[in-house]
């Protein structure tokens, strides 16, 4: 379904040029103030990423092209259901 969704989004804006490293984070909004376990909630995440990466979005997800920015959570009471926010930004080449 993520890979559906990226590549949905890429042909809206007429391509995309493939992130070689980026770092990600996520937003979680929840309708309830249930205790959430981040650790959990992230590792949920993996087929979204997985996706991107089959999308073309990501070159790989390995430790070396990927950090984990972390994840924040927010309520909403006015949410319907529980929502996921992802933000990539691109990472620019290591410097020698």
């Amino acid at each position: 379904m993520a890979r559906l969704l990226a590549r949905a989004e890429i042909d809206r804006l007429g391509g995309w040029e493939r992130l070689h490293s980026c770092e990600i984070s996520y937003l979680f909004i929840v309708p309830d103030r249930g205790i959430w376990d981040v650790s959990n909630v992230m590792q949920s995440c993996k087929p979204y990423v997985d996706g991107l990466v089959d999308a073309g979005v990501m070159a790989r997800d390995d430790w070396m092209r990927l950090r984990v920015a972390g994840a924040d959570g927010l309520f909403d009471p006015r949410a319907e259901e529980r929502v996921v926010k992802i933000k990539i930004e691109e990472l620019l080449p290591w410097s020698a």
